[in-house]
Formats: C-alpha cells, sequence, structure tokens
C-alpha cells in the first residue's frame, strides 16, 4: 500500500523518527509517519540549513519548511529491521553503542554511498598522533581538516571543531565542506576521528568523501 517512489520497489520502507517539535506536530496531525528522501541530490555535500537546500534544489521543489539549521549537523543513523541481527546501514548521530541499549544486537555496515565534495580530499586513518606527525611531513599550504588542539600544527588549518566535544566537529563538517568546495582547492588533507560514538559517523563522513585513505601501511605523496 505504499507507492514505489517512496520504496525504491523494494519491499519495505524507511520512516523517519524526527526529535523536532514540527515534523512530530505534521505527524500527530496527519496521524501517519514520514517517509521521503533527504533534502539534497544523492551524493552532494548534504545540507544543515534552508539556504543549503535552496542551492541544491531550486526549481525542483514546491515548498521548503525552515524550521532553522540541522541541530546536529549529520545525518541520522538508518536501522534497518526487516532482519535478524538487525543492520545499521548508516551509523549517523545516535551512535551503535547506544542502540544496543535496547538489549538488541546489531551489525554495522560501511557507509556505502560516495560524497562529491569537488576538490581531493585525502584522509589520514591512523593514531591520531601518527596522522599529525605524517600530514605535517606534506601539508606545506595544503588546508588541513583538524580541531582547535591541533590548528598549530599546520599553516593552512581548517578547524571543524574540538576534539574533546565531537558533537561541534559534526555540527560543522558539512559548513565546512562547503566553503572548501567553494574556495576550490586541489587538495584537502584530514585527520582521523577514531573517537568511539559520533566519532565513528564522523569517520564515515571523512572515508565517504575521500578521494584517498592513507593508512599505516601507505604514505602520501
Amino acid at each position: 500500500g505504499v507507492f514505489n517512489e517512496l520504496t525504491g520497489k523494494w519491499p519495505f520502507v524507511a520512516v523517519r523518527v524526527p526529535g523536532h517539535p514540527v515534523p512530530i506536530a505534521i505527524m500527530k496531525e496527519l496521524d501517519s509517519p514520514i517517509t521521503g528522501p533527504s533534502a539534497n541530490i544523492s551524493g552532494r555535500i548534504s545540507p544543515i540549513s534552508a539556504s543549503d537546500v535552496i542551492s541544491e534544489l531550486n526549481g525542483l521543489i514546491d515548498l521548503l519548511l525552515d524550521c532553522g539549521d540541522s541541530y546536529f549537523g549529520i545525518e541520522s543513523t538508518i536501522v534497518d529491521l526487516t532482519i535478524s541481527p538487525a543492520r545499521v546501514t548508516r551509523e549517523g548521530i545516535i551512535p551503535v553503542d547506544e542502540l544496543r541499549k535496547t538489549g538488541l544486537d546489531f551489525i554495522v555496515e560501511e557507509r556505502g554511498k560516495k560524497i562529491d565534495l569537488g576538490f581531493k580530499l585525502i584522509l589520514y586513518d591512523m593514531d591520531l598522533k601518527r596522522a599529525r606527525e605524517e600530514i605535517s611531513k606534506v601539508a606545506g599550504n595544503k588546508p588541513v581538516i583538524t580541531t582547535e588542539d591541533g590548528a598549530h600544527l599546520y599553516k593552512v588549518p581548517v578547524i571543524l571543531g574540538r576534539r574533546d566535544n565531537l558533537h561541534t566537529v559534526a555540527k560543522s563538517i558539512y559548513r565546512v565542506f562547503r566553503i572548501l568546495r567553494d574556495l576550490n582547492p586541489e587538495v584537502v588533507l584530514a585527520e582521523p576521528f577514531n573517537e568511539p560514538g559520533i566519532g565513528r559517523a564522523i569517520m564515515g563522513i571523512l572515508k565517504a568523501a575521500s578521494w584517498r585513505v592513507v593508512n599505516e601501511n601507505s604514505r602520501s605523496s
């Protein structure tokens, strides 16, 4: 009884579980869950504001309900409960550790879709201290995505937020991607975020956006 446009012809449908009072009020008024795609073209940088949506979808949508900027800054977590054990197909703002408190077991999948940034992002996926040492060797005048505590290490630091509060990083990551895209650099380097919880979601975004991932067994050039 659900349109193919909403299911992609799959035998199941994803529904949204928002925390914002406006969509909650809409669901209550409709007496129905909300489903539908994200407010951006697949593979593009996710929007965090109404102006971001307009820049991507102007002329393609009939109505925009502006309830302010995204509170968390990154995507929701997607959970597939049609199989057992359940699958987390995208780890977002709610980490798997929180989901496991329900008593259910979860398989966590790698984020599938790539993100087109418009520039080459090189991610250093290793211990943070080692990553900073390796990045410092090659950074020169290249922009480096880092946090407040690492800004002094590079000539062109791009500060996402505070490493002791990764919610500040999550809130700014897509905004920073858009700023960098508009500056049109050829290459941007990025530190890892291997902290548990929301760090995994941030790292998933960086991996999906990366042109190249440098690990312990490789070196940047």
